[in-house]
């Protein structure tokens, strides 16, 4: 089975609203065996442009646990906070 990835990429608005965020994404991500690869950190840029100050990826053992995660009741409590104190650009793809 090929597992699924969501790639986040944001710029934080609203720190002090944005700090709500990781508590409910995380307890969201534990419920659907979500495992983050890289959230946040350094970047250097090797090519073209990158307006995010922000990126995340994170892992799923396949990509319909990465949709059930996404559209859970549980996400979607963190996803409005997430789109009240960002921009952001989100993407699911099917990997190995």
């Amino acid at each position: 089975m090929k597992k699924g990835y969501v790639l986040v990429r944001l710029n934080i608005k609203d720190i002090d609203l944005f700090k709500k965020y990781p508590e409910l994404s995380e307890r969201s991500l534990a419920e659907h065996e979500g495992k983050y690869l890289f959230r946040g950190g350094k970047m250097n840029i090797l090519e073209g442009k990158w307006p995010f100050e922000r990126n995340t990826l994170i892992e799923f053992k396949s990509f319909q646990k990465a949709k059930n995660w996404y559209l859970s009741s549980t996400y979607q409590k963190a996803l409005k906070i997430r789109m009240s104190s960002s921009s952001s650009e989100v993407i699911l793809i099917e990997g190995y």
